[in-house]
């Protein structure tokens, strides 16, 4: 198992139909914003630069192989004797003397989206970004050659990262890096959001760090699925169901109903805000405890929102019947045979018989999906567990169907894919990798056969990869990693 792999692309630079600004210039010069910035003292500039670490490329190659060589998940006794892995880094390698110039004719740079950094190298302002990035969970593809990182948040927000050597000319500038980000793709509101922490990071004012609260972030970041606290009102609810139960429950239904017939739509903005809803209604900081309760009830209960996490091409003619629900080796070797098929030959496959346009609007959608079934297995395991026990037991459960766990395995590759790969497709990006891992651990909390399933030496193999490439660019899909880990080995540990 390697670090995330680190694609070159052929982009050297040049401005995209997204950047701001349209006027050109000779000598494209800063604007005034970031001439202030240039100027502040350095005592401010530098009063908030963290303290990171940045180890040389034969050091970080040394810390990769010894953690490419450590022993996968095997029996409870080696998982309980073996120490953690060493935690890898893939920081964003720039050396000090490869920043060119801002190029000749390039178009006026967007102070909202630029910053000019007087008080760091370029080595500095590298490592200070990639931090921002896994700290805030986004996925990342680092190209060295070309000196730009290309970018994509849990909702598949597409933004890449420019830096550029300042110009000396008519104001001597070189001695400082100019970051610039543009957006590629996505909502303009996650742009310029991640953007402001990505720029302050940079400038050596903050950790990268989101330091809010749940409850103040979209239900379509990763923020919410990182619970950290809830609102007093959901807390309130969750301690005590409301007297008008009769109320939510028509509420809720209404909603789901609302919601499936945006699905049920032509037009791909509908399916998408049906789906951005359902996303809603099982959060329940938004909707309340008891709406998503029923929710989710109803999304586990039912295989309707299955349609949309596997694939076309991914469905099998298996059938969850009663000799394999009670054969958990049958349901294994059923479940990992067209995995061990490998993936090359299955993203050839998929990428083949669907246009560009319509992967990427299936990626959207079956993104979203996943949010919707880890909003409703997370509500349940935390506030009912009885209730989502009892509904995983029967042998023909949809929740525990063949299908389901195979697309759900073959999501956990996604953790080193690149953004490259993975944007503008139906595959798999870290973000989903993330959400993989949740529902697979919380299904196997409550479901023997689930459980049974992550024991497949294939299956460990992808979450340990998951859990190595979590440590180095993605800090969600490290802590589902390791809550899976503890999981799988508590009854090793205990002994």
């Amino acid at each position: 198992m390697n670090n995330p792999p680190s694609a070159s692309t052929p982009s050297q630079g040049a401005p995209s139909s997204s950047s701001a600004g349209t006027a050109f210039s000779s000598n494209a010069s800063l604007p005034p914003s970031l001439l202030a910035s240039a100027q502040r003292p350095m005592s401010l500039m530098s009063s908030g630069l963290p303290s990171f670490g940045r180890s040389s490329g034969k050091n970080a190659t040394s810390r990769s192989s010894s953690s490419s060589s450590s022993a996968l998940w095997g029996s409870s006794s080696m998982l309980a004797a073996s120490a953690p892995p060493p935690r890898p880094r893939r920081l964003w390698e720039v050396s000090d003397t490869s920043l060119r110039s801002i190029p000749k004719f390039y178009p006026k740079l967007n102070p909202r989206t630029t910053a000019f950094v007087s008080d760091a190298s370029p080595s500095v302002v590298a490592v200070r970004i990639s931090e921002c990035l896994r700290k805030r969970s986004i996925a990342v593809e680092y190209d060295e050659e070309a000196v730009t990182a290309t970018a994509m948040t849990s909702d598949r927000s597409q933004f890449t990262i420019y830096l550029y050597k300042g110009n000396s000319q008519p104001i001597d500038f070189s001695y400082g890096v100019v970051v610039e980000c543009q957006r590629v793709a996505g909502s303009p509101l996650t742009f310029h959001r991640t953007v402001h922490a990505v720029l302050a990071a940079a400038q050596g004012m903050s950790t990268g760090e989101d330091k809010r609260k749940s409850h103040f972030a979209s239900v379509m970041e990763l923020r919410r699925h990182q619970i950290i606290g809830e609102s007093p009102a959901a807390k309130q609810q969750a301690a005590s169901p409301s007297s008008s139960s009769s109320k939510q429950s028509t509420a809720a239904q209404r909603g789901l109903e609302h919601a499936r017939a945006l699905l049920k739509k032509d037009r791909f903005e509908c399916q998408q805000l049906g789906m951005e809803s359902l996303v809603a209604l099982t959060t329940s900081t938004t909707s309340g405890a008891e709406i998503t309760t029923q929710i989710a009830s109803s999304i586990i209960q039912n295989d309707w929102i299955h349609s949309y996490l596997i694939m076309r091409d991914e469905k099998t003619d298996i059938e969850p019947n009663h000799s394999i629900a009670n054969n958990a080796s049958s349901l294994i070797s059923a479940c990992t045979s067209s995995l061990r098929d490998g993936e090359s030959a299955h993203t050839m496959h998929t990428t083949s018989k669907v246009s560009e346009e319509e992967a990427k609007q299936e990626g959207i959608l079956r993104a979203g999906a996943l949010r919707v079934l880890a909003n409703s297995l997370q509500h349940l395991a935390k506030h009912h567990p009885k209730s989502l026990h009892r509904m995983m037991q029967p042998y023909n459960a949809p929740i525990t169907s063949v299908p389901l766990l195979q697309a759900l395995a073959r999501d956990l590759k996604g953790a080193n894919r690149p953004v490259s790969v993975a944007a503008n497709t139906r595959l798999a990006s870290a973000h989903e990798a993330a959400l993989a891992v949740c529902c697979l651990r919380i299904m196997g909390q409550h479901s023997s056969t689930v459980q049974n399933f992550l024991q497949a030496d294939f299956v460990m193999e992808s979450l340990e990869l998951a859990r190595s490439c979590g440590r180095s660019t993605h800090v969600i899909l490290e802590q589902e990693a390791e809550a899976t880990y503890h999981q799988l080995t508590e009854d090793a540990r205990s002994c």
